[in-house]
């Protein structure tokens, strides 16, 4: 979907990221080399495959045990389709 983004926003003539900011998720090879590289959040892949792996093991030897909740980090990865927030407002808007 992301590359989607990308290629609808040249056809539109939109610049990344002074007209809109792009980011995602995975770290494709590819997101590297669109111009300007995306930024990211990089999904720990492997850990994941690992982590349902055991959490299915562990449910096999123990159906009625209660349910478990496991959070893996990400990792953002700062490309240059993303710039700085500049000119917040420090009052909620109305």
């Amino acid at each position: 979907m992301l590359l989607g983004v990308v290629k609808a926003m040249r056809r539109l003539e939109l610049r990344t990221p002074d007209d809109v900011a792009v980011a995602g998720f995975d770290n494709e090879t590819w997101s590297e080399l669109v111009g300007p590289g995306l930024t990211v959040i990089e999904q720990p892949v492997g850990d994941i495959g690992r982590m349902a792996m055991t959490l299915l093991f562990d449910r096999m030897k123990t159906p009625k045990a209660p349910a478990r909740k496991v959070m893996l980090s990400g990792k953002l990865i700062v490309r240059g389709s993303t710039a700085p927030v500049t000119g917040l407002v420090d009052e909620p808007v109305e």
